[in-house]
């Protein structure tokens, strides 16, 4: 698998279910690309009107087309912050063999809600051997509850 953009990523998704390509859907992917690390549905609404000032998309259309780019595989779901869903770019792989299931971990404070992402090869290497009856996972999301470094230091 060659190494492609998010964007051929998308418009071979959408080729290959018999969707539409609209443009507001692209408008959405570019807002997403623009965002470092992590993001929340509000944040690329918010960054859609600055792209495209003359197209209008709603928050539905936002949300809507967070959910396609999970299903694409493009997009991964990290957790959550303040009560709102929190998503981040998946890299495409571009080794074949690690192409398939994807585990990413995360340690989210409850205090100030940052979220890090963390590498834990035990934890992923146990999501990875799981099998599933009737059931072939893509993506696999663990988030790590507790309190920052900082923000102890701030309760001392």
């Amino acid at each position: 698998m060659k190494n492609e953009s998010p964007s051929s990523r998308l418009r071979e998704y959408i080729g290959s279910r018999g969707l539409r390509s609209t443009p507001e859907r692209y408008v959405v992917l570019e807002a997403i690309e623009k965002c470092s690390g992590f993001f929340t549905v509000d944040m690329i609404h918010a960054e859609t009107g600055s792209i495209s000032p003359t197209t209008i998309i709603s928050r539905g259309t936002v949300v809507n087309t967070v959910r396609l780019l999970v299903e694409a595989g493009i997009v991964a779901p990290a957790g959550n912050r303040n009560r709102h869903r929190v998503y981040t770019l998946q890299p495409v792989s571009t080794d074949r063999r690690s192409a398939g299931f994807q585990v990413k971990i995360y340690q989210e404070c409850t205090v100030c809600g940052k979220v890090k992402p963390s590498t834990d090869k035990a934890v992923a290497a146990q999501l990875v051997a799981k099998r599933y009856k009737s059931f072939q996972p893509t993506s696999c999301s663990v988030n790590v509850y507790g309190v920052c470094m900082s923000c102890r230091r701030k309760m001392k």
